[in-house]
Order: C-alpha cells, then sequence, then structure tokens
C-alpha cells in the first residue's frame, strides 16, 4: 500500500537558514516601511534625522575649532618666532659686512665680531634652507680675516681681499638670508589669512538651524498644536550656538584686518626700510675702502630713505620712536651729503674723519629701527592672540543640549499614538 503521503517533508537545516535569512529581514524591512509610512514613524524619522544633522553640523564645528586653536598655537610658538629669527640673521649678516669694512679702514675690529657672531648663532636657530649661509659664512670670516692681517702690514691687496668678501656676502650670503626671511614672513601671513577666515562647518549649522524650524512647523500642522518647548529650546540653542560661531568668525575676519593694517604692514615695511637703510651703509664705507665717488649710490641712497620715510608715516607707530628715527635719518642725510663731498674732492682723510669718529647717525637710525620693529612685532602676536577659539566646548555642549531637547519633545507625541 502505497503511503507516502504520510511522510513529514523535511527540509535541511541549510535551507532553513537560508529561507528565514532572507525571509526574515524582507519581513522586517516591509514592517519598518510600513512604520515609517505612519505618522509616528515620520515623527520619528524626523528626529533621527535631525539628531543626526545637528550632530554632524556639531562635531564639524567643534573639529574645526580644534583645529583652528592648533593653527594658533603654531603661529605663536613656532611660525613668528622662525620669521623673526629669520630677520634678526639678515641684519646680523648685513650689520656685519658693513662693520669689517667700516673698521678695515679704521684698523679696528669694533662691532664686526660681535654682528657675525650673533649672525652664527642664528644660523644655527634657523629653519629652512640654510646650507648656502652655513657654507658660505666661514668663507666670508676667512677672506675679512686675510684683509685685516694684509692691512695692517700695509699690504694693497688688503683691500682686493674686503672687496672680495663684501661682494660675497651682498650676492650670495644676503640673498640665501633675505629668501630665507621672505618664505618664513609669508608663511606667517598666510597662517593669519588662514586664522581670519570664516569657518566652513558654520554652513551646517546654518543648514540644522532651518531644518530644525522646518521640522517644528511641519510637526504643528501633523500634530494641529502650537509649537512643541522642547523644539522652541533646540531651535534657541542652536540660533545661540550658530549665533557664537558667526560672531566669532566675523570678529576674527576684523581682527585679521586690523592686525594686517596696524601690525603686520608696518612691520613688513620697517624691515625692508632697515635693510635697504644697512645696504647704503654697506656702500658708505665700501666707497672708503676703495677711495672711490659715491655719485653713482646717490640715488640709490635718496630711494632708501624714501623707503624710511614710507615705513614712519604708517600710523600706529610710538611717536617718540618715530622722532627719534626722522632726527637720525636727517643727521645721516646730512652726513652722507658730506661724505659724498669729500671723497668727489678727493678729500679722503675729511671722509674717514667724518664716517669713524663720534657717533654714527646710521647707527642710531638703525637701533630706532630696530625698536620699532621689536615693538610692531608684539603688537602683531598680541594681535594674533586676540583670534578667538574657544568654541569646541560651546558648540558641542548646545549641540548636545538640543539633541535630548528633541528627544524630550517628541515623546509626549508618540505617546498618544501608543
Amino acid at each position: 500500500m502505497n503511503d507516502q503521503w504520510l511522510d513529514v517533508q523535511s527540509r535541511s537545516r541549510l535551507s532553513a537558514f537560508w529561507h528565514d535569512s532572507v525571509t526574515y529581514p524582507i519581513m522586517w524591512s516591509k514592517k519598518l516601511l510600513r512604520f515609517l509610512a505612519t505618522t509616528p514613524g515620520k515623527m520619528t524619522t524626523l528626529v533621527v534625522v535631525l539628531s543626526v544633522v545637528l550632530l554632524s553640523a556639531g562635531l564639524s564645528m567643534a573639529q574645526s575649532s580644534a583645529q583652528r586653536h592648533a593653527d594658533l598655537n603654531t603661529l605663536i610658538g613656532h611660525t613668528e618666532p622662525v620669521a623673526n629669527i629669520a630677520q634678526d640673521l639678515y641684519s646680523s649678516l648685513s650689520l656685519a659686512d658693513t662693520e669689517a669694512s667700516a673698521s678695515f679702514v679704521r684698523g679696528t675690529n669694533d662691532n664686526y665680531v660681535e654682528y657675525i657672531q650673533k649672525a652664527a648663532l642664528l644660523v644655527t636657530q634657523t629653519d629652512g634652507d640654510i646650507a648656502n649661509i652655513a657654507t658660505q659664512l666661514p668663507v666670508y670670516t676667512g677672506l675679512v680675516e686675510t684683509a685685516r692681517a694684509n692691512n695692517r702690514q700695509g699690504h694693497p691687496v688688503g683691500v682686493a681681499y674686503m672687496s672680495e668678501a663684501s661682494t660675497l656676502m651682498q650676492e650670495s650670503i644676503l640673498p640665501a638670508a633675505s629668501q630665507l626671511y621672505l618664505s618664513a614672513a609669508e608663511q606667517v601671513s598666510t597662517a593669519q589669512r588662514n586664522l581670519a577666515r570664516p569657518q566652513i562647518p558654520l554652513i551646517g549649522l546654518v543648514v540644522a538651524l532651518v531644518l530644525l524650524v522646518v521640522g517644528q512647523i511641519w510637526l504643528a500642522h501633523v500634530t494641529r498644536r502650537r509649537f512643541n518647548a522642547w523644539f522652541l529650546l533646540a531651535t534657541v540653542l542652536m540660533l545661540v550656538s550658530t549665533t557664537w560661531v558667526g560672531t566669532t568668525n566675523w570678529l576674527n575676519y576684523r581682527a585679521g584686518s586690523v592686525a594686517y593694517e596696524q601690525a603686520a604692514e608696518p612691520l613688513d615695511l620697517l624691515t625692508e626700510a632697515r635693510i635697504h637703510a644697512q645696504r647704503a651703509r654697506t656702500d658708505e664705507t665700501l666707497a672708503l675702502v676703495w677711495r672711490q665717488s659715491l655719485e653713482n649710490s646717490n640715488h640709490t641712497f635718496s630711494t632708501t630713505l624714501k623707503r624710511v620715510d614710507k615705513a614712519l608715516n604708517k600710523p600706529g607707530l610710538d611717536p617718540a620712536e618715530v622722532a627719534t628715527a626722522r632726527n637720525a635719518m636727517s643727521t645721516w642725510r646730512a652726513s652722507h651729503e658730506k661724505l659724498t663731498n669729500f671723497l668727489n674732492s678727493g678729500r679722503y682723510e675729511e671722509a674717514l674723519k667724518l664716517t669713524t669718529e663720534g657717533p654714527s647717525a646710521f647707527t642710531d637710525l638703525d637701533a630706532a629701527l630696530d625698536s620699532l620693529i621689536d615693538s610692531t612685532r608684539v603688537q602683531l602676536r598680541a594681535e594674533i592672540r586676540g583670534v578667538d577659539t574657544a568654541q569646541v566646548n560651546v558648540v558641542i555642549g548646545l549641540t548636545i543640549a538640543a539633541v535630548l531637547a528633541l528627544w524630550l519633545g517628541i515623546r509626549p507625541r508618540l505617546q498618544e499614538y501608543l
């Protein structure tokens, strides 16, 4: 008798597993979609989406603020000090060359050793490409010492060695130092501009605030009630957060503009003026070494004084220091005219006496410019420190509070459907 119909049809465990693994996800997906199509589902979706948007915007803003704070510390602690060291290095090298030529005609060391030792020390503290400077500086000092030795013995060849040393400094070492300073100064300017730029994540906070308002309008329409108090609290919190960040960004932008106008630009002009003044002084001392006319360098000297005058005209500089610099500049101009006349008429001894005896007007001007540079640098660092980066805790705290308010606000509405 055929009784196979009584046999229980069985499936393998593997078949059952695959059947369940496919069936249950589909079943739960359908249930989830049906739930999301209901009013409670739409409310839940709204709060989830708003929570994700708010948290994403808040975290992005917090990360941006943390990075900005790190960039500010780098600028204050490394980038700006390196630029200042590079400026000091150039000035020390330039003054060393000027003093080398002046002391050559005087027959004394004076300040040359001090400046060259300071330059050698600064080379070890400077970041960037210093290989050319580090390699050629010993060559320069060797040429200067050879020139001095020959000059003490009365050998005319000492002038040639002194000229070769100055040429090495002016055409190779100083251009390398200048490039080092310009590169470091550009890094400072770039860092300042980046700190003053609006933060991109601010857009996310604005979008989150708009979506929050739209969500409240939809919820009020669906529930046919007035605005949810907890949702209003979340909106106020996000409005405070967005306003805080927006205001801070605007203040930082304004502070960056003020820092450039009152500190960065004057600092650049003063540094440039000092560099050109040192070059003009080197031309004077080399003219003494070679006993040649200064007529060819008078135009350069006049241009240098115009640069100095332009730098001193910038607002915000200390009036007393500016007055000191202007007096020194006026005295140097008169001294330069006398020196030019003496050299043109062959009165070398009088030219030498004018340049080597008594206090130098150039030295006074250089000291005044150095003091102005230091003062302006202090002001620049103060302006940089004024950048507000204390947003991380505020933004995170307000964002989390807003998300909690959303869930507290939607809970009573969901309970109405249970």
